[in-house]
């Protein structure tokens, strides 16, 4: 075992510090506990061993290590890092902020204990394999699965080809070695079939099993244990030697090397996945109502796109990269001015500079005609240029929930929150037109309007329903009129100086939040039940951000838990 300490050894939580090295499970009486054939419970294992054990002690790795072992065909690969996931530490304190309060409110029947013990002791039950003596001494920094999208078999019926990857990074050949032989031991029983066979060249096992599809493989190579389909496996191996893995791919490089670098989990879509999605949707509805081979139509060409769920010391961080999409301007960065007017009382908003003037993302009269609205007739009917008051919004728009007793939303329901959105203009004309013939059709239907300093409240039997200011450049419309006229005349503010705004804005891309939540804030106003308060106890806000990058587009969501 000493062999291995230059790479990492085990570290139970609850063993202050010292390495542990437990005797193998024996196998029980009756043979395995279960058959692993079919690929995908292997790779839990392995997976689950890169997520709870391996202490790494400041080595870095390739983080791309397995993924050099996945063809560049395929349409999407999920990669676990171990630089990520080894804290155990980490790993336990997080499992026992949401443990803790769900155990009190009787939620869970006990305490989870140690992480590594129990997943030890579960996969000791299920599979007679262990994590701590079985796939910790030889796993590696990496671990990937990939696959494409099935395919319809139309000559052998309505058959679904599945085809997938599973490629794990190996630090230590001869402890590679021992699991692998004890993996076709356990198999080779009754229910499983075990055939040594030369694939691509390389020696390795083909499993299957009685009316089982399809047939896995499982080839050892010097740096890499593969697991998949027998024809991806000699893909992979073929892709090795000729250089053409996803990890030379310069989409894939692109998109994983701009998530962030503590990423537990990262998971990459390929350009031809949305193709093949499209394709197979339009395949299974063309041949479940005509029965034959369909003709598909030509999808447009997507992009690369990578998404990631890290955990880091303000919670969870989960990030979202895509290259080549339309041009989307502004609608990432937030309604700044809006925002320094919210008050420090607001529970959440989303707030979206640009996304009506953005080039790609314009309202025009054309597309609210094939949304159903022509507003060629509305504009007769109303005798209200729709156009002009379409084209008068310069596109930032501001949606808020403010903390409140001065809303109607509060009077009617004694929680006291309020609502408002703030929407930028370019030209305040055609929505003033608008406003004086709604308020035209209010006082009709005996609606009171009052006028104060440029708000308007809207009442009804003298209850106070809705306000509303408009100025040259900004509408906003709200729940009550204080709650508009801090707003409108930018007198209120405190916001974006607020501990939980400036902590989420530092944890996540761009340059101030587009979404925040105040989840404590919510909590200690709206009525919930004990389990739903247990769930949501660590967990004290949300936030959104994003920023363009030349083509690049990133979108970042943190969770800030308290662990």
């Amino acid at each position: 075992m000493d062999s291995y300490d230059e790479f990492g050894s085990v570290r139970p939580v609850s063993g202050q510090g010292e390495k542990s090295y437990m005797d193998p499970i024996q196998a029980t009486a009756g043979g395995p506990r279960k058959a692993l054939v079919g690929g995908l419970v292997l790779a839990v294992l392995i997976v689950a061993a890169v997520a709870a054990t391996v202490v790494w002690r400041g080595r870095t790795g390739d983080p791309f290590a397995s993924a050099r072992s996945v063809p560049a065909e395929i349409d999407f690969v999920m990669t676990f890092d171990a630089l990520a996931l080894s804290d155990s530490e980490r790993l336990q304190a997080f499992v026992d902020a949401f443990a803790v309060p769900m155990l009190d409110a009787e939620l869970i029947d006990s305490y989870p204990g140690d992480l590594v013990a129990a997943i030890d002791e579960t996969m000791a039950e299920e599979t007679g394999f262990t994590l701590t003596d079985d796939i910790v001494p030889w796993i590696g920094r990496s671990v990937s699965i990939a696959g494409k999208v099935p395919e319809l078999d139309f000559e052998y019926g309505s058959g679904v080809e599945i085809s997938f990857i599973l490629s794990a990074d190996v630090r230590d050949r001869a402890a590679a070695e021992a699991f692998v032989d004890k993996v076709v031991r356990r198999l080779g029983d009754e229910q499983v079939t075990v055939t040594a066979s030369e694939i691509a060249g390389q020696p390795g096992y083909l499993f299957t099993q009685p009316d089982a599809e399809p047939e896995i493989a499982l080839v050892l190579l010097d740096d890499a244990l593969l697991v998949g389909t027998d024809d991806s496996v000699a893909g992979a191996i073929a892709a090795r030697d000729a250089g053409l893995s996803i990890a030379e791919d310069a989409g894939f490089v692109e998109v994983m090397s701009r998530l962030p670098e503590e990423r537990m989990v990262a998971y990459y879509v390929a350009p031809s996945a949305m193709n093949a999605l499209l394709d197979l949707s339009a395949a299974v509805s063309a041949a479940g109502f005509a029965g034959e081979i369909p003709e598909l139509p030509e999808t447009p060409e997507a992009t690369p796109m990578a998404a990631a769920v890290s955990l880091v010391d303000e919670g969870v961080l989960f990030s979202y990269v895509s290259l080549g999409t339309i041009d989307v301007g502004d609608v990432l960065a937030p309604d700044n001015a809006v925002l320094g007017s919210l008050p420090d009382s607001t529970l959440g908003f989303l707030s979206i500079a640009g996304s009506f003037g953005s080039e790609g993302m314009s309202l025009d009269e054309q597309m609210m005609s094939d949304l159903g609205y022509p507003l060629g007739m509305l504009s007769q009917e109303t005798g209200i240029d729709m156009v002009a008051v379409l084209e008068s919004l310069s596109g930032g728009l501001t949606i808020a929930v403010n903390e409140t007793r001065s809303s109607s939303i509060a009077a009617a329901t004694d929680v006291p929150v309020g609502v408002l959105a703030a929407v930028d203009l370019n030209d305040s004309e055609p929505i003033s037109g608008l406003l004086d013939m709604l308020e035209e059709m209010a006082g009709q239907q005996g609606v009171e309007l009052s006028d104060d300093a440029g708000v308007t409240t809207i009442s009804v039997d003298g209850d106070e329903y809705a306000a509303y200011s408009l100025a040259d450049d900004l509408l906003v419309i709200g729940s009550g009129s204080d709650l508009v006229r801090d707003v409108a005349s930018n007198e209120s503010g405190g916001l974006l100086s607020s501990q939980l705004y400036v902590e989420l804005d530092a944890g996540v891309a761009g340059d101030g939040l587009v979404m925040f939540v105040d989840i404590d804030g919510i909590v200690s106003l709206v009525p919930l039940t004990s389990d739903e308060a247990a769930v949501i106890a660590p967990i004290r806000g949300m936030g959104v951000g994003g920023e363009v990058d030349g083509d690049a587009v990133t979108m970042e969501v943190l969770l800030l838990v308290d662990y």
